[in-house]
């Protein structure tokens, strides 16, 4: 969900956060939830003619790459050269077991862990025209640094927006367009269900249905969909701040301050966002000292 602007991208105004590369510290915090929910899920059953091929567990070597690449990276830096030639063996058969999309996705990540200001946004601009959803984390990383906040921010959604089935992409295309007019709130809410139903996986289909669900007023519907959103992808920030706004016009201000804040420790750039959590922290504290006062 993206506040009020359903499908185009909001222009949040950086943070002032300390500059550095990529932060960890977003895989450290949902790398066990990211990867089991993960959105790049197949829908699909496996063909029946694929007798006797052992399927490769792609989240599972993904995780255990991004795990080697840090390993050798300290193998490297102690002069441990025997362990480092066995990390890359393994990482050399590891990589081949994956599909080439991820290959190169992998590959970039890489890139954007070191590098200038420049390189670093040219790998942000590679991996969301690669539309890989299992570098999220990385992304969710550059959010905190200043430099490279605006164009984590797009990368991040462009993967959420797009499919892998290109009928699922024509049907977003198609139910943000009736997101535009009240008139046609209706119709939106029609094509989201049916991108739910032909792809229960793809994650941004409940996010756009929270945010038509938040402009018709039905916030307790949207609620529910925001929190199937994070379920899936604990990185969008835009179902943990649009979950933020549905709390506030319920006037359930604690939950809200709660869910305002778990979106600033995914994106700490959404200078908005931060008004209402500074807003709402005087709010509650407020209400506090009232309650205190009457007793």
């Amino acid at each position: 969900m993206r506040a009020i602007r359903s499908c185009s991208r909001l222009a949040y105004k950086p943070a002032t956060t300390t500059t550095g590369v990529c932060s960890t510290r977003h895989r450290a915090h949902h790398n066990s939830a990211h990867l089991a929910k993960k959105a790049s899920l197949s829908d699909e059953a496996p063909s029946s003619g694929r007798i006797g091929v052992v399927e490769v567990d792609a989240e599972e070597t993904w995780q255990r790459l991004s795990l080697i690449q840090r390993q050798l990276k300290v193998a490297v830096a102690d002069e441990n050269y025997a362990l480092a030639a066995k990390l890359r063996d393994e990482q050399k058969v590891l990589l081949e077991s994956l599909p080439p999309v991820q290959q190169y996705a992998l590959g970039q990540v890489a890139k954007l862990r070191v590098g200038s200001a420049a390189e670093q946004l040219q790998t942000l601009a590679n991996l969301a025209e690669a539309g890989e959803p299992a570098v999220i984390p990385d992304l969710a990383g550059c959010l905190a640094v200043p430099e490279l906040q605006d164009a984590a921010e797009k990368a991040m959604w462009a993967i959420f927006m797009r499919a892998r089935d290109p009928r699922i992409n024509e049907l977003m295309t198609e139910g943000c367009s009736y997101m535009r007019s009240p008139g046609t709130y209706d119709r939106a809410l029609e094509v989201f269900d049916q991108i739910i139903q032909l792809q229960p996986s793809f994650v941004e289909g409940y996010n756009k249905r929270a945010t038509v669900h938040y402009l018709m007023g039905r916030y307790e519907q949207s609620i529910q969909d925001c929190r199937l959103v994070l379920q899936m992808q604990p990185y969008h920030f835009g179902a943990a701040s649009g979950m933020g706004l549905c709390l506030l016009q319920l006037s359930r201000f604690p939950e809200a301050l709660a869910a305002f804040e778990s979106a600033l420790a995914i994106h700490p750039g959404m200078a908005n966002i931060r008004r209402f959590v500074a807003d709402l922290k005087r709010h509650v504290r407020e209400e506090a000292d009232e309650d205190g006062a009457a007793l």
